[in-house]
């Protein structure tokens, strides 16, 4: 495998809607209860799952989302400030590269855009599953 080869990391996420006082509201379940739930007949069909593709940043992704981060300016001291949330979206929005949403029988493209009306619960969701993916553990370090 070369340096330049398409690296995807596949993350898949598992909700459900519970209804509260006649409400549907989405509901982002941990891989354990997915799978408890998916293995019982009476539940299995309660769950929802969105598969996506991420790729790992490049040297000028990291640089853009770094530089992103840094455009907001402190009006006092007038210094750069790194902002969290910013650099968070940057990175979302330039490494998340497929998912399985279907709408009307019709693939919904991956676009900035339909990244922001997705529920923050799935996009955090997501993002908290992809950074744990990059993360080494100890052992893996060789440490």
């Amino acid at each position: 495998m070369s340096l330049f080869d398409a690296n995807l990391v596949e993350i898949k996420i598992y909700y459900t809607f519970k209804d509260r006082k006649g409400t549907k509201v989405l509901t982002v379940l941990k891989e354990e209860k997915a799978e408890e739930m998916l293995s019982k007949p009476e539940e299995k069909d309660k769950v929802e799952a969105l598969t996506t593709q991420w790729s790992i940043m490049s040297w000028r992704e990291q640089n853009t989302t770094v530089g992103h981060a840094y455009s907001k300016t402190n009006t006092v001291t007038g210094e750069k400030v790194f902002d969290h949330i910013t650099y968070r979206d940057s990175i979302i929005k330039s490494c998340l590269k497929s998912w399985d949403i279907v709408v009307n029988g019709q693939p919904v493209p991956v676009t900035p855009d339909a990244i922001d009306r997705l529920p923050a619960d799935i996009i955090m969701g997501l993002f908290a599953k992809y950074e744990k993916v990059l993360e080494y553990s100890e052992e893996e370090l060789g440490n």
